[in-house]
């Protein structure tokens, strides 16, 4: 299966944490995983056996109005429809 899991960034605790631990569970079951942030923030240790995506630079932060939110949101569309060039998501998980 092929999956990605998208959230804000990996600041923080146990929502994190988790995500962290499923994304490392499945691709150690050789399911394809993407994790794909919308800001580069990255504070727990992070398995290579999934692939990390980000939609900003290190430090960038989301803008929170409507405009911030109408760019991150097309700027993940575009990334959405570039990784699954080679074959589509079998689940999106946000």
């Amino acid at each position: 299966m092929k999956i990605a899991f998208v959230t804000t960034n990996l600041r923080g605790g146990g929502a994190e944490k988790a995500l962290l631990k499923l994304a490392a569970a499945l691709a150690g079951r050789r399911h394809e995983v993407h994790v794909i942030l919308l800001e580069q923030v990255v504070e727990h240790a992070i398995d290579m056996s999934f692939r990390l995506h980000a939609l900003s630079r290190p430090g960038q932060q989301v803008s929170k109005g409507f405009l911030g939110k109408f760019l991150a949101a097309r700027k993940l569309a575009r990334l959405h429809r570039r990784l699954e060039r080679d074959a589509p998501f079998d689940m999106t998980i946000s």
